[in-house]
């Protein structure tokens, strides 16, 4: 049985977004919670298994400003693996086009495969002379817009199991990062294919796998869940077995809690209802996540606040407060409150309310319109979004992903918060319905 570790995007050189400066009472700082942390778990398990390859699926460097920092950690960590006899064996993304190349002409023991946009096949050899070909092609630039498997001419050889390595995007006939086809990918007479390009694993399974092996540690709330390398096992038949090893120190994970049956009656009670539901919310998610915590440190929560409630401004209002602040532990795993998203909802009768010209009538005409999504919605939409999407612009971060504000969500957000403030003001007007 041949084994052979697969390792998606690792960004050496990035750090997670959207840590708490408060872990660092907790001893915990963002470059503990790195990529680079995930790689030398990943090497140190590599070596504890004695696998007879491993195998990294591009990106393996964030960009060629990145490459100084990058080589001492990939040098040492190739130079161990290869002396413990695991063949190192690797393909160039679009982020590393540049930078990859020179490190494995630097490095002794590590083999870019496919180097400049060829097509390159190698054997990997386990200690019992049993041997799988490994078939792959690395970016020859940052953008190559047309599909690498056009120029792919390939017969395996007999009797002995191939697997593709590949980093591009799928199912994306317009991508200028290697475009790739399912069907073309079906097409070749590979055991399966791995991926690199997309953060978000896929559920790869053994037969005949064709996914996204997804970035080795999360960086940023985009890739949720379980990330970490992949064990595969290959018999002479085919792939036996394939495990994704939870490696990764840290993970984006979302929380739902239902404010209808708590007590907000105050901004006080609303931020004492809040914590209760958080705190039982994250008890919920360690349990789930008990399985899977391999080496995880740190758990980042976006958290989502709904149900209809008699006032939402005591909930906006205890949002407010040092959540983001607030870390709570379980079993060594650190919580910390990303993000809150508040949906929640006042129980208005808004039909009623629209009846009226006074302003709480006026605005419940307007939320009406934006919650039925007419056209009427869509001239309030358009209205708000020059001004919404100048100021997305002006706090947005450079070199940090990020998607533009949904212009309704906002509008209704901000029209109910508004009507429970005008009502407060008319605390003997019946409004429920």
């Amino acid at each position: 049985m041949v084994e052979i570790l697969f390792v998606g995007d690792i960004h050496l050189g990035r750090h997670p977004s959207r840590i708490p400066e408060a872990l660092k009472d907790y001893q915990l700082e963002a470059s503990g919670l790195s990529p680079t942390t995930a790689w030398w778990s990943t090497v140190a398990w590599a070596l504890a298994k004695k696998v007879d390859a491993l195998v990294l699926a591009g990106d393996v460097v964030e960009s060629p400003e990145d490459r100084f920092e990058a080589l001492g950690h990939l040098e040492k960590g190739v130079r161990q693996l290869a002396e413990a006899g695991i063949q190192v064996i690797g393909i160039a993304g679009n982020h590393d086009v540049l930078a990859l190349p020179g490190l494995a002409d630097r490095i002794d023991g590590f083999h870019l495969l496919g180097r400049g946009g060829k097509w390159e096949s190698c054997p990997i050899t386990n200690s019992a002379g049993e041997c799988v070909d490994l078939l792959g092609w690395s970016f020859p630039t940052p953008q190559v817009p047309t599909n690498p498997l056009a120029s792919l001419k390939f017969k395996p050889r007999p009797d002995v199991v191939t697997l593709g390595v590949l980093h591009g995007d799928l199912g994306k006939r317009n991508s200028v990062y290697a475009p790739l086809s399912r069907t073309e990918l079906e097409s070749v007479p590979v055991a399966g294919w791995l991926l690199g390009h997309i953060h978000r694993p896929d559920a790869l399974e053994a037969g005949r796998p064709i996914g996204y092996l997804g970035a080795l540690s999360a960086m940023d709330p985009g890739e949720p869940g379980l990330h970490g390398p992949w064990h595969m096992q290959i018999s002479t038949s085919g792939i036996e077995e394939i495990t994704q090893i939870p490696l990764a120190p840290i993970r984006y994970e979302a929380l739902e809690i239902n404010l209808e049956n708590l007590a907000i009656e105050t901004e006080e009670t609303a931020a004492d209802s809040l914590t209760t539901g958080l705190s039982e919310s994250i008890t919920q998610l360690h349990e789930r996540l008990r399985p899977s915590l391999g080496h995880l440190r740190a758990v980042a929560c976006r958290v989502v606040v709904g149900g209809r409630i008699p006032r939402t401004r005591f909930v906006a209002e205890a949002i407010e407060g040092d959540f983001k602040e607030r870390i709570t532990e379980r079993d060594g795993v650190h919580y910390f409150i990303e993000k809150i998203i508040d949906e929640s909802r006042p129980i208005l009768d808004l039909q009623k309310l629209a009846g009226t010209d006074d302003p709480p009538g006026l605005l419940a005409r307007k939320i009406l319109a934006l919650e039925e999504g007419g056209d009427a919605s869509n001239r309030l939409v358009a209205q708000a979004r020059p001004r919404l999407a100048k100021a997305w612009d002006q706090t947005r971060v450079e070199g940090v992903e990020s998607k533009p504000p949904e212009v309704r969500a906002i509008l209704l957000r901000a029209g109910y918060e508004a009507l429970d403030s005008l009502l407060a003001q008319k605390p003997d007007l019946e409004v429920s319905p």
